[in-house]
């Protein structure tokens, strides 16, 4: 039966951009993460990983980000790979940070309908995007709704709340109790069989 291995990585850096340039808040790891369109102004979030100790296959991958308020209805967000530059993670890359959320690969979306946790399962590009980022930093950012008021992710700029990548590997697979028992039954008739010709 084949098994799998996770790791849970935590966001080192989080944040956002608005359409002005400016942040919601300070990034770093318990930044705001708001997106979608907070008074009419758009916000689009980022997320940094530290890859540095992760090689080899990644099978499936999630994102999972702690979602406490909504506003309105933020409907779909769609995650993107983002280009890590030191200006764009410690918030300081201004429009341009903003317009380098949301150009990158699609790597997978979700429709927030209600609070608590919300988990992106990662798409093939995704598991890329990873692969191409070991040993070092991979950005995922988030855009959604862009008009009136309807956010995702609001009120999150404390350390309470999870922005976290898991990352499962595949591993060796584990004989089932089935297969075990006719190896075993195998090397018995063997050994008596054995027995037979030298007696």
């Amino acid at each position: 039966m084949p098994v799998r291995a996770d790791t849970v990585l935590d966001a080192t850096i989080r944040g956002n951009y608005t359409g002005f340039g400016t942040t919601a808040g300070l990034p770093g790891p318990a930044g705001s993460y708001v997106v979608g369109s907070a008074g009419g102004i758009v916000v689009r979030d980022y997320f940094v990983f530290d890859l540095s100790a992760i090689t080899g296959t990644i099978s499936a991958a999630t994102l999972s980000l702690s979602n406490p308020i909504i506003v309105g209805t933020p409907g779909t967000i769609s995650f993107y790979t983002v280009g890590y530059s030191a200006s764009l993670v410690d918030g300081s890359a201004g429009v341009a940070g903003f317009n380098a959320i949301g150009t990158g690969t699609l790597v997978g979306s979700v429709a927030i309908t209600t609070t608590g946790t919300v988990n992106v399962t990662l798409n093939a590009d995704g598991l890329a995007a990873i692969t191409a980022a070991e040993g070092g930093n991979l950005v995922l950012g988030g855009i959604g709704a862009i008009a009136g008021s309807n956010d995702a992710f609001s009120s999150t700029g404390n350390s309470a709340y999870v922005t976290s990548l898991t990352l499962s590997t595949p591993t060796a697979a584990v004989p089932e109790p089935a297969s075990l028992a006719v190896l075993g039954a195998g090397l018995v008739a063997l050994g008596a069989l054995r027995r037979r010709r030298l007696g």
